[in-house]
């Protein structure tokens, strides 16, 4: 049980077990705490991954500590941040001060330099992320919104949309 409760020298399958507890551990916390694409990871979530990966990750490396500190204050964040993400699914006022809103960029067609520079955003990566939508011509696009994903969506002018069948 060396491997569990830590020694000043531990052979290395301790390590071994270690890691694969640890492993089979955080694959459970995901798992019961929801998984999420890495375009959709929010403020909460990056803050889960690190917080998570140091504590158990200390437990790892260092052969003198116990395992139970460490997986029981794993848990605790889990609890901790699935507790946060219902909170702010099932209340709207708390979900504002968690998420951020989406920022309008380019309104009507007018680059808004205020917003680029309160989301730290310079006009050459913004011309870049138009440029990668297919929306190089300024004129062409009516809204350019910075969503909570951090990624930029383009809504352009009716005129410059593609037709549809339901148009035809």
């Amino acid at each position: 049980m060396e491997f569990w409760t830590g020694a000043e020298q531990l052979p290395f399958y301790s390590f071994i077990i270690r890691a694969v507890i640890v492993y089979v551990y955080i694959f459970i916390i995901i798992k019961v705490t929801g998984q999420r694409t890495l375009g959709d990871i929010d403020a909460l979530d990056f803050i889960f991954g690190i917080v998570i990966g140091d504590v158990l990750g200390n437990a790892l490396s260092q052969s003198e500590l116990s395992m139970t500190g460490p997986l029981i204050s794993a848990g605790m964040i889990a609890l901790l941040h699935v507790s946060l993400s219902y909170l702010s699914l099932y209340t709207p006022r708390f979900r504002r001060i968690i998420e951020d809103e989406p920022i309008i960029l380019m309104k009507n067609g007018v680059i808004l330099h205020d917003q680029l520079r309160k989301t730290k955003i310079t006009l050459e990566s913004f011309l870049m992320a138009l440029r990668l939508k297919n929306a190089s011509d300024l004129s062409e696009i009516d809204y350019a919104i910075l969503e909570l994903n951090g990624e930029i969506s383009i809504i352009k002018k009716s005129e410059y949309e593609p037709v549809t069948l339901h148009d035809m």
